[in-house]
């Protein structure tokens, strides 16, 4: 018995691939609160606990936001509140309270990203060409 549920939860969060993420958005579009959307996703076994605290930023924010947040949370793999609550809180403080806000604050985070590693890289080799004195 216990095996099942066990296995029903990994299936529940295994891994998305391009199927699993058109299936999200199919039940994403199905899905009329965020609450609903993290009972299907996340957690099939929510206490009410998780259940009120993802209600009560559908309080003040609008669903699809709270709803995307969860998604981020599933494909970075770390379906947990803490982290959806994180999302939500960060957002709250850069002002965002619509879907495209946060698309497009994503897209921003996500080109500071490479431009981050770019100049780690040119660092080291900056350092390493003084170091040979061709620099």
């Amino acid at each position: 018995m216990i095996h099942k549920v066990i296995h029903k939860l990994g299936h529940k969060l295994g891994t998305l691939n391009k199927q699993n993420k058109t299936k999200l958005n199919n039940t994403n579009a199905a899905t009329k609160t965020a609450a609903d959307f993290y009972l299907k996703n996340v957690n099939p076994v929510a206490s009410e606990f998780e259940l009120r605290e993802i209600q009560s930023y559908e309080d003040t924010m609008p669903s699809d936001l709270v709803i995307h947040a969860i998604e981020i949370a599933i494909e970075q793999r770390n379906a947990t509140l803490r982290y959806i609550k994180g999302i939500l809180n960060s957002w709250k403080a850069k002002g965002i309270v619509c879907l495209k806000q946060a698309i497009a604050e994503s897209e921003e985070r996500n080109k500071k990203k490479v431009f981050v590693a770019d100049d780690d890289r040119w660092e080291t080799v900056r350092k390493q060409l003084e170091k040979e004195g061709k620099l």
